[in-house]
């Protein structure tokens, strides 16, 4: 009986984790997936969640899909030549998602 309640116990709280989890994750994309800011710390985000959504063998027509993606993110808008710089050093230098 007790390994059985454990179980159960162990379950419940899979649940509810699981539960609240996603939650989280619809409320994140939700209500905070619009707030985005005109600086090189806000763009960087977006830029790594649009890059692995994006599928492209060559990096450099990569990196230019994913900043016409982010076309209207308000530092793109604002400094271009930035923001490309910023993508080329986040995936040359830093070697990110190699």
């Amino acid at each position: 009986f007790r390994l059985f309640s454990v179980n159960l116990l162990l379950l419940v709280f899979k649940q509810i984790f699981i539960s609240n989890y996603f939650n989280y994750l619809i409320f994140k994309n939700t209500f905070m997936k619009d707030k985005t800011y005109n600086n090189e710390d806000s763009f960087s985000k977006s830029f790594d969640e649009e890059w692995q959504r994006v599928y492209c063998t060559d990096m450099a027509q990569k990196i230019d899909k994913v900043i016409d993606i982010l076309s209207d993110h308000p530092f793109v808008i604002s400094n271009l030549e930035n923001a490309r710089k910023i993508a080329e050093f986040r995936i040359y230098s830093l070697k990110k998602f190699q």
